[in-house]
C-alpha cells in the first residue's frame, strides 16, 4: 500500500505542463513585455537626449577655452559643412568649406564624436552635392549642430545686428604671394561681455543647416528646403526636431533649452528671431508688444 502511494506521488511530480498552463505563462510574459517596452523606449530616448546635451555642453566648454586664448573672440565665420575632403583627409580651419567646429577640435582632444548627435540623420550635403550619399552620411555625422549665422554686413552702429548680434565684423590681414598683405573683412563671434543678454542669445542648435542666417533656415523660419532640393523637403525639418519633437539649443550663457515642435508653426515662428538677433525690437515682438520703444 505504501509503495503504491509513493509511485503515484512520483508520477504526479513528473507531470508536464498542460497546454493551458503554458498559454497562461506566455500571456503573462507578453503582458509584462507590453508594460516594460514603453518604459525601456522612454529610457533610451532620455539617454539619447542626455547624450546630445552633454555634447553641447562639451562644445560650449571648448568654445570658452578658445575664447580665452583669443582675447574673448570666437571662431571666424564658416558657412559650409565639410570636415573631410573627398579623399577622407580632415580639413583645416582656413579651408573655405570647413565646418565651423574645426576651430574647437583641439580643445576637446579632437574627439569628433562630441560633434555627433546620437539622433543624427543627415545635414545639408553642401559642398558635396551629387557625391555618394554613404560618403556624405559618414562624414556629415561629425558636424550635426548648426551655428547662429545672423549678422550685419558692416559695423554701422545704426544696424541692430551690428550692435546686438552674435557676430562682429573685423579686418583680417593675410600674407599673400610675394609677401603682399591682403586685407579682407570677415566676421567673428564677439566676446560674451559684448552681448546685451547672453541668456537670450542662441549660439548653436540641432539643425539641418551648418550656419543659419534665419528667416528660412532657423526656428524663426523653416522654408529653405520646401522645394527644389532633390527630395530634402520631405524630411529636412525633422533634423531640427529630432529629440522627441524637441530642438535643443545652446545659449551664450551656457544653458541648453528645448523648443518643442508644437510651439512652432510649420514654417517657423517669426517671433523667435529675437533669440538670433538680440535686437530689443525683436524682443518686444516676442513679448507681444509694439516693436517701437
Amino acid at each position: 500500500m505504501n509503495t503504491d502511494r509513493i509511485r503515484r506521488a512520483r508520477h504526479k511530480s513528473k507531470r508536464a505542463f498542460t497546454l493551458i498552463e503554458l498559454l497562461v505563462v506566455i500571456a503573462i510574459i507578453a503582458l509584462l513585455t507590453g508594460i516594460l517596452l514603453p518604459s525601456l523606449g522612454q529610457a533610451r530616448e532620455a539617454a539619447l537626449t542626455l547624450k546630445c546635451k552633454v555634447n553641447m555642453r562639451s562644445i560650449d566648454f571648448a568654445m570658452n577655452l578658445y575664447r580665452e586664448d583669443n582675447r574673448g573672440w570666437g571662431n571666424e565665420e564658416k558657412n559650409y559643412g565639410a570636415r573631410f575632403d573627398l579623399n577622407g583627409a580632415r580639413l583645416e580651419s582656413d579651408d573655405q568649406f570647413a565646418y565651423w567646429g574645426v576651430f574647437y577640435d583641439e580643445y576637446i582632444n579632437n574627439a569628433l564624436e562630441v560633434w555627433e548627435d546620437p539622433k543624427f540623420q543627415l545635414m545639408d550635403p553642401y559642398p558635396y552635392w551629387g557625391v555618394d550619399i554613404d560618403f556624405i552620411y559618414e562624414t556629415q555625422r561629425y558636424q550635426s549642430y548648426g551655428l547662429n549665422g545672423l549678422r550685419a554686413n558692416s559695423n554701422d552702429s545704426s544696424d541692430p545686428l551690428a550692435r546686438y548680434g552674435l557676430w562682429r565684423n573685423a579686418v583680417k590681414e593675410i600674407e599673400g604671394r610675394g609677401g603682399v598683405i591682403v586685407r579682407s573683412q570677415v566676421s567673428y563671434l564677439r566676446p560674451l561681455s559684448q552681448l546685451r543678454r547672453p541668456n537670450d542669445m542662441i549660439v548653436f542648435q540641432d539643425a539641418f543647416e551648418h550656419q543659419m542666417e534665419t528667416g528660412n533656415d532657423a526656428l524663426d523660419g523653416l522654408t529653405q528646403y520646401d522645394s527644389g532640393y532633390g527630395g530634402l523637403e520631405d524630411y529636412w525639418e525633422e533634423a531640427y526636431f529630432r529629440h522627441n519633437d524637441d530642438c535643443h539649443t545652446m545659449f551664450a550663457d551656457g544653458h541648453v533649452e528645448g523648443f518643442n515642435r508644437q510651439q512652432i508653426t510649420v514654417d517657423g515662428d517669426p517671433k523667435l528671431r529675437y533669440y538670433y538677433s538680440g535686437d530689443p525690437a525683436d524682443q518686444r515682438i516676442l513679448d507681444g508688444r509694439d516693436p517701437a520703444p
